[in-house]
């Protein structure tokens, strides 16, 4: 039987040949989009408790959209192991992830870390080497292994100590296993004492009821057997409500929600319709990789079924000499399967292969787990399955020719025949046409929100975190870094241009509706900030720091004087903590939030006693940008000689914001390519039946004196209303559903009519360019070959 497979194999090379190419080519694809899937799938599913882990967080009403946002103030730990410890088997505070300088003995290095309750270990089941419970002593620190080897040389490091910030001396009581990296808390690189960072912090917090100023905390807990997440959800909803004055508070504006670690990689904490889950990524991916599966077994079946005139013949003289139809299946079968399983060989190839390029791709470390039982029963499967779907057709209809027809000359496959073929390649067209469409769309789309005006220059702006240090001595720092002619000018602000870290609903202004508190991001700065980064003045003037009045001035954007409801903003004052602030000008929009979201309203005013976080560089355009730096690192360093500097660029922070879904639009491209390639395949195979089978009629046709051109015509005709029913088909089907895949992003493109007609035209050019080979050389073949008897 094997003789037999490997001689048909080798008896029609060029057959075989494409015909494993495509499956092999479809295979990986599928593999590849497969560990990605799992990869997402199984993200935090490291951590043995996941599936009890989840995250206290807030629903917030902002402005009539429900947002997610961590943060608690230190008091609800207290609280919810007062009322609510039943609910709850480890209850942990932690901040938020932040750089924090580590220092032994001179040698310094920044690391990225929380400070967290002692329950963490429990929680997170830390392989730790020290004492699990150590964080009971706030002046203790966690390590992971990779950051006690950075500072001290060895993992052994447990009972050393270190300095924190230059000032802050802690003792190391453990170092644990770094966590894997499809984890949440991959880069997790110390855990310090929650306690600790709350008495540090606490002299500078506002005053007052601490549940409603502060958000210095987020919530990890691990549920106790049996609690029902929704159940407790609606128990601990008002929680926070319950702590403030309903006078000074609306009741719907700030809930408590229960959100479980299996949901934090690709579901929003809220479901609704401001809710951009991830998991649907997760799916556009699976359907173009079960797409493109199904485009090789087509080819597979089209290919098989081109050269079926050759095999009848072999089937009628097996009938002949005694072989039944089931035998005759079982072999059409045995031949599917081996090139199945041969194509599954080279597709673990393929996919070893290109690994590198798409982990780059996708921002992954994705190995085939050739130790893995699941995975080589998968494969298993899949080549079965794949066989039997790819050799179904071949093996169910040769087997059914009559010996006493096959055997005749005049036997032709009978016009029926053809339908199912003629199904199969629109079903390729139109699943081809659709991925076009898409692709199209997907970029489109990110070109959309890539071209909005952003109301800032981003191109030479860096950000620099503004240490205590260089708060304090900032105009030294600038006026330094302005001497060594590294930039043009710097200023202090609470946020960087791509990103709002504070807000508030203590506003007011005349006409304002007493039934609505929205909340406004406010950020503070220096009086130059608006100047360096090139904001656009729409009315009024900028901040002048030679005007006192000015720490009494507000700058708001359109959106705030809309919200607002001034016509004629500049002189109006809005109240801010009960005191009046003048506005003195009008910006348009600043684009510092998702790109996909209509512009929110912001407001500015000048530093006072507040605290601000960034430095904005405007870096001098004269100076190449390494040696712009270079001087930069020298009049940092003189500041803060222990804190590396750590730079961001602006234009680059912006351009994270796409990340997902120029990630997402490059996998659609290249599966679409992919897809386009398979499918070519299937029209080659198409091309070759139809020559085949019409070859005696076209040299009937060239003996009348057709010409080649005619003769080209009359063959690519079919494929015409083949497209154009695919289009017909795949048109309505894609619209539908990137419409549906657009209604996630407030600010989105149009789809208009030429994207349909470009993947219509892209599709009949690669069509055309596919066929035109075969069609030709059978319209150039000698007629008296074609018409000569067998």
């Amino acid at each position: 039987m094997l003789k037999h497979l490997l001689r048909t194999i080798k008896r029609d090379k060029t057959h075989a040949a494409i015909n494993i190419f495509g499956l092999s080519t479809g295979m990986a694809v599928a593999l590849l989009i497969g560990l990605w899937i799992h990869d997402e799938l199984t993200f935090t599913t490291a951590i043995p408790n996941y599936h009890s882990i989840a995250e206290i967080t807030r629903d917030v009403n902002y402005n009539g959209t429900h947002y997610a946002f961590p943060g608690a103030p230190y008091e609800i730990e207290a609280e919810l192991r007062t009322n609510y410890a039943a609910d709850f088997k480890h209850i942990v505070l932690g901040t938020y992830p932040d750089n924090h300088l580590l220092i032994n003995n001179g040698k310094a290095i920044t690391a990225n870390g929380q400070f967290m309750g002692e329950e963490v270990t429990q929680l997170l089941s830390l392989d730790i080497q020290g004492d699990p419970n150590g964080l009971h002593d706030p002046h203790a620190i966690f390590l992971a292994a990779s950051t006690a080897k950075a500072l001290f040389g060895t993992t052994n490091a447990v009972g050393r100590t270190l300095k924190m910030d230059t000032t802050l001396p802690l003792t190391i009581a453990g170092v644990y296993q770094d966590l894997k990296q499809n984890t949440t808390f991959a880069n997790l690189q110390f855990i310090a004492s929650a306690p600790l960072f709350y008495a540090l912090k606490h002299p500078t917090l506002p005053t007052g009821n601490p549940w409603r100023m502060q958000n210095l905390f987020t919530v990890y807990v691990q549920l106790a057997p049996n609690t029902n997440i929704q159940k407790l959800s609606e128990k601990i909803r008002y929680l926070r409500r319950d702590k403030m004055p309903l006078a000074t508070f609306n009741a719907d504006r700030i809930l408590q929600v229960v959100y479980p670690m299996p949901r934090w990689h690709l579901y929003d904490a809220l479901d609704g319709p401001d809710s951009h889950n991830k998991i649907q990524y997760v799916w556009l991916l699976a359907a173009i990789g079960i797409f493109v599966l199904l485009l090789a077994c087509i080819n597979f079946i089209n290919l098989a079924t081109a050269r079926s005139e050759k095999r009848a013949k072999e089937v009628g003289i097996r009938k002949t000499i005694g072989s039944s139809r089931s035998q005759l299946i079982t072999q059409f079968f045995s031949e599917s399967l081996l090139a199945v399983t041969i194509a599954a060989i080279l597709c673990l190839g393929w996919t070893q292969l290109l690994l590198p390029t798409f982990n780059n791709l996708t921002d992954k470390s994705l190995t085939i787990p050739w130790g893995s039982i699941p995975f080589w029963s998968g494969i298993a499967a899949a080549t079965g399955l794949t066989g039997l779907l790819a050799g179904s057709y071949p093996a169910l209809y040769l087997s059914s020719f009559r010996p006493i027809q096959t055997l005749k000359s005049s036997f032709r496959v009978g016009p029926g025949a053809a339908t199912p073929r003629r199904i199969l390649v629109t079903g390729q067209f139109a699943i081809s046409i659709g991925l076009i469409i898409g692709t199209i769309i997907v970029y489109r789309q990110i070109r959309h929100a890539q071209n909005r005006p952003i109301g800032y220059n981003k191109q030479g702006l860096i950000t620099i975190t503004a240490t205590p240090e260089l708060e304090k001595h900032f105009q030294s720092f600038r006026q330094d870094l302005r001497t060594a002619g590294s930039i043009i000018d710097a200023a202090l602000v609470t946020s960087s241009p791509t990103q709002i870290m504070g807000d508030d609903l203590r506003f007011n202004w005349q006409g304002k509706d007493p039934n609505q508190t929205p909340y406004i991001p406010i950020s503070t700065t220096t009086p130059n900030y608006g100047r360096i980064i090139g904001w656009q003045l729409k009315e009024g003037r900028d901040f002048d720091p030679s005007l006192p009045t000015d720490s009494a001035a507000f700058i708001l954007n359109e959106s705030a004087v809309n919200l607002m409801g001034f016509k004629h903003p500049i002189g109006q004052t809005v109240t801010w903590q009960d005191k009046p602030y003048h506005v003195i000008g009008v910006i348009r929009d600043i684009l510092d939030q998702s790109p996909y979201q209509l512009g929110g309203p912001e407001i500015f005013h000048i530093s006072g006693n507040q605290r601000t976080w960034v430095l904005v560089l405007r870096v001098n355009p004269r100076l190449p940008m390494s040696n712009a730096l270079d001087k930069i690192r020298a009049v940092y360093s003189r500041y803060e000689p222990l804190y590396p500097i750590e730079y961001q660029f602006t234009d680059r922070e912006y351009a994270k914001k796409f990340t997902d879904e120029v990630r997402i639009g490059n996998l659609s491209l290249l599966f679409t390519l992919f897809a386009i390639g398979i499918s070519c395949l299937g029209l080659f195979a198409m091309a070759s039946y139809v020559a085949e089978q019409r070859r005696k009629e076209i040299g009937i046709r060239k003996v009348l004196g057709a010409s080649t051109l005619n003769l080209w015509r009359l063959l690519t005709k079919e494929f015409l209303y083949l497209i154009t029913l695919s289009l017909l088909i795949a048109g309505p089907l894609a619209w539908w559903g990137m419409h549906r895949w657009l209604q996630q992003f407030p600010y989105r493109t149009a789809i208009t009519g030429w994207i349909v007609l470009a993947a219509a035209a892209i599709a009949i050019g690669i069509t055309f360019t596919t066929i035109s080979w075969q069609t030709i050389k059978a319209a150039l073949t000698n007629p008296v070959k074609s018409l000569r008897a067998e």
